[in-house]
């Protein structure tokens, strides 16, 4: 029997609640903080870390986030599942293995099968600005304990991840969140490498908002809009203007009314 330990910032005039699933995979779901305080005037937050029953697996990723779901059904939430970046992924794994248990799917900044770094690399159209993050990423040291290793690789990407105006505040954000090295080196090799939820996109038969920042250097806005393009009757596609692959922390008022409208929408 597993037990999760998660984070709830309660709206007592609602009973919506959105589930948080961060990204990485690896990272943590501390990066959502600099968006809660303007989701939460109308919205409950839920939000995890994955990793916490030490299986690092798909498998053992949606055993966690099962349980948070249930948790909260239980507690008469009506939950809507928002997946960051591999959260997406996993949010859609999620929906294809318990459609029953998805009222509604928010996927930002996301990905959908495993072309999203080739296309970034085909497409990107400051190839200056990319071939010096990744040399930056190759003069990086090894010679540190892996979590240290995977953070300083995260904030060498920091100029793909955010727009120049948020860099300081995404550094901020980024420097101070947890990293799981061990969790990201076993779902890269199991489940990225081989991606591909094409087919549970087109299947989608739930209300969902695909989010995307105009400035992503990681998922790039086109990547994400052909993804949405897959299934054009359920998949609601927008672009906010002047940010990056973490829109939650560059334009915090204007995510927390995107989502909030889509939510309590009928």
């Amino acid at each position: 029997m597993i037990e999760i330990k998660y984070k709830f910032n309660e709206q007592r005039s609602t009973d919506h609640c959105l589930l948080m699933v961060h990204g990485g995979p690896g990272m943590s779901s501390d990066y959502f903080v600099p968006a809660l305080p303007s989701i939460t005037k109308r919205l409950s937050v839920a939000s995890y870390d994955q990793g916490q029953i030490g299986d690092h697996s798909i498998n053992g990723l949606m055993k966690e986030l099962h349980w948070v779901v249930d948790d909260l059904i239980q507690q008469s939430k009506n939950v809507t599942i928002f997946g960051h970046s591999f959260g997406a992924a996993l949010a859609l794994e999620f929906y294809k293995n318990f459609p029953s248990k998805v009222r509604k799917l928010i996927l930002c900044s996301w990905i959908c099968d495993n072309s999203f770094t080739d296309f970034r690399n085909r497409h990107f159209r400051q190839k200056d600005l990319l071939d010096s993050v990744i040399q930056k990423t190759k003069q990086i040291s090894s010679d540190v304990e892996p979590n240290e290793y995977y953070r300083d690789l995260c904030l060498a990407w920091l100029p793909l991840y955010f727009p120049e105006q948020s860099l300081e505040r995404g550094k901020r954000a980024l420097s101070e969140i947890r990293y799981n090295a061990i969790l990201r080196d076993s779902i890269w090799s199991e489940f990225v490498s081989s991606l591909n939820l094409k087919p549970v996109v087109e299947g989608i038969i739930i209300p969902t908002l695909s989010i995307v920042g105009s400035d992503d250097g990681i998922t790039l806005p086109e990547y994400v809009k052909q993804a949405a393009l897959l299934n054009p009757k359920f998949i609601t596609h927008t672009e906010i203007p002047n940010s990056g692959h973490f829109p939650f922390i560059d334009k915090s008022d204007m995510f927390a009314e995107l989502v909030s409208n889509f939510v309590f929408s009928n």
